[in-house]
């Protein structure tokens, strides 16, 4: 058990460090927000993904 707890931080899977930081979830919310303008998606329902992108940043517990 103890060899967990002093693993440090770099060692853990990059994916699950990104999506439980804020950081790591604007940056993936931004990545999703210019794939999907490049997509064109974002031509039927522009608000909708802009709003999809900032809950998912700004309140994390709402967009889940």
């Amino acid at each position: 058990m103890t060899i967990f707890h002093t693993t440090p931080s770099r060692f853990r899977p990059v994916r699950s460090s990104l999506l439980h930081s804020r950081k790591g979830r604007a940056v993936v919310a931004l990545i999703v927000l210019f794939f999907s303008c490049q997509a064109g998606l974002s031509q039927a329902e522009p608000s909708l993904v802009v709003t999809a992108a900032y809950e998912g940043v700004i309140n994390p517990v709402a967009a889940e």
